[in-house]
């Protein structure tokens, strides 16, 4: 669209040029949700099961953003970045419920522990 002489205005934050990088790295809207959730877990060196955490709320984040972002796009009534980072972290909590169902190792309890003990909403 660029290409093309268009502009397209992030419908997150009201830049006047949105890209991907921006959308996704730059927005302070994204920028919000993303510190907001992955502060507890940069502040140190990551463990191996921090890691997969952090790998997890990334992708997330970035359906989430991407979903806001699309109910702007059509007229959906929009939410705060608080919102969208009570959202993830309430999904997260779910995903790491179901990973623990059928599994028998530590390693799910833990990250489930893992998560709710770093990760303290107010």
């Amino acid at each position: 669209m660029r290409q093309w002489g268009q502009t397209h205005i992030c419908l997150l934050c009201g830049e006047p040029n949105k890209t991907r990088g921006h959308l996704f790295f730059a927005c302070p809207f994204t920028y919000t949700v993303w510190t907001t959730l992955m502060n507890p877990f940069l502040s140190n060196r990551l463990s191996k099961l921090d890691a997969r955490l952090v790998k997890m709320v990334f992708q997330a984040s970035i359906y989430w953003s991407w979903r806001e972002r699309n109910g702007r796009r059509y007229l959906h009534p929009p939410h705060s970045a608080m919102y969208i980072v009570r959202t993830v972290h309430r999904e997260m909590q779910n995903r790491l419920i179901a990973l623990q169902v059928g599994s028998g190792d530590g390693v799910t309890n833990e990250g489930l522990s893992r998560w709710n003990t770093k990760t303290v909403l107010h």
